[in-house]
């Protein structure tokens, strides 16, 4: 009796996207009482990696940090690992501060932080750095009314291609900003051999560092899908209920109903490093059981509201005067183990172009005694095909494998 193959992406994509393992759910979640649909790839004996995808990709029904943390309850699972692209940062931030015992070890040590082409916000037109993007020219409106409005856009765009074969130059560049808008990976990506550059090395000053072009260049690039792949995942994306994908764009453009803009971020990475000085040094203000288990219950609160906790302090007032006296009053920082965070950015990026990239680099960079922040610049990167390069997720991966499922490091 011959045994069935297993589908892959080559052989039959349709089929391989059935696949049980794509398709898990979680009857009910015990924070939010609404099901939950995941995947659970990857080798049975690998290296659990949580990824936190980007806008498009989830239905913002309930806060996804509560469906993510239920999920890996149910999965008995305590990642070492965590990456997430464009939107996803949101979710990644607060699961760092508000979560942290969801990760392997807690923050103590914390986990390893991957971010490739994370969103950063919009910022008023008074900050040096303030920029436009495509997006602020999108209404409200429209962005609200996505689930009917997107598929023909969609359907627009995949006729031009099929109709022409070819785009030209300027219609090409609507193409890919729609493309970059809606998340959707439509070309099957080549896979070349990632650069062996080692992320310790370059943690220890936290500069940026540009990958080498030619790692890429000089790999042979091979096919991952089959060419009949090239909608397949949007066209499941589509297949489904729509409502609730435009919430996540209005957050990403601060025009919900609270902040999520600048103040959030800088706010929430504030929460991040002050989880990291609370968890290892255990902090008399949250040490106490009762105080940790209001805490979670007031993150817990509401649905989309549960990303609005701790937004009244504009943390971006911490300037270096107050960091030196923070240092004076409690020297022990120098010995925290720091969290490890890595940002890829594309010099091409449309959604987030270089100023916005240099205000997150510096939010990040503003607690070096707590995060120990890197980044890397592919200059011919943009903000959907990092997720997908050797240069990108390849380096993450690559890291992943140095590391091992562990947050132990020398």
């Amino acid at each position: 009796m011959d045994i069935e193959e297993e589908p892959t992406p080559l052989t039959d994509p349709h089929a391989y996207l059935a696949l049980f393992k794509f398709n898990r759910r979680l009857p009910k979640c015990l924070r939010t009482g609404v099901a939950v649909s995941y995947a659970d790839i990857g080798a049975p004996d690998g290296i659990p990696v949580l990824f936190v995808p980007p806008s498009g990709c989830s239905r913002w029904f309930a806060a996804p940090q509560e469906q993510i943390a239920s999920v890996l309850e149910h999965l008995d699972v305590k990642p070492a690992h965590m990456l997430a692209t464009s939107a996803g940062v949101y979710i990644a931030l607060r699961l760092l501060s508000s979560y942290p015992d969801l990760f392997l070890t807690g923050l103590t040590p914390p986990p390893s932080v991957y971010l490739v082409s994370p969103w950063s916000p919009p910022l008023p037109a008074t900050d040096p750095l303030s920029y436009r993007q495509l997006l602020d020219w999108i209404p409200s409106g429209v962005l609200t009314t996505q689930d009917t409005t997107i598929p023909f856009v969609f359907n627009a765009v995949r006729g031009a291609e099929e109709a022409y074969g070819a785009t030209t130059k300027a219609v090409g560049g609507a193409v890919t900003a729609v493309k970059s808008w809606l998340g959707a990976w439509t070309s099957a990506p080549a896979s070349p051999e990632p650069s062996t550059r080692s992320l310790q090395d370059e943690r220890e000053d936290g500069t940026e560092t540009e990958l080498d072009e030619k790692a890429e260049e000089e790999a042979p690039p091979r096919r991952l899908w089959a060419p009949t792949a090239k909608y397949l995942t949007t066209e499941y994306l589509y297949a489904e209920d729509f409502r609730g994908i435009g919430q996540e764009h209005l957050l990403c453009l601060n025009r919900g109903e609270i902040d999520t803009g600048p103040a959030w971020f800088t706010t929430e990475i504030d929460a991040v490093a002050a989880a990291v000085r609370r968890e290892q040094q255990n902090e008399e203000e949250d040490s106490c059981p009762k105080n940790r288990a209001e805490k979670e219950a007031e993150d817990k609160s509401g649905n989309d509201d549960s990303l609005q906790a701790g937004t009244e302090k504009d943390s971006s007032e911490r300037d270096e005067s107050e960091q030196d006296a923070e240092l004076e009053q409690h020297p022990e920082t120098d010995k925290l183990l720091r969290l490890p965070i890595d940002v890829w950015w594309g010099g091409l990026d449309g959604m987030v172009p270089r100023n916005g990239q240099e205000w997150l680099n510096k939010s990040f960079a503003a607690y070096p005694r707590e995060i120990a922040f890197v980044t890397h610049f592919v200059e011919d990167g943009d903000h959907s095909d990092l997720i997908m390069r050797g240069q990108g997720v390849g380096e993450v991966y690559l890291s992943i494998m140095m590391q091992g499922h562990s947050t132990a490091r020398e």
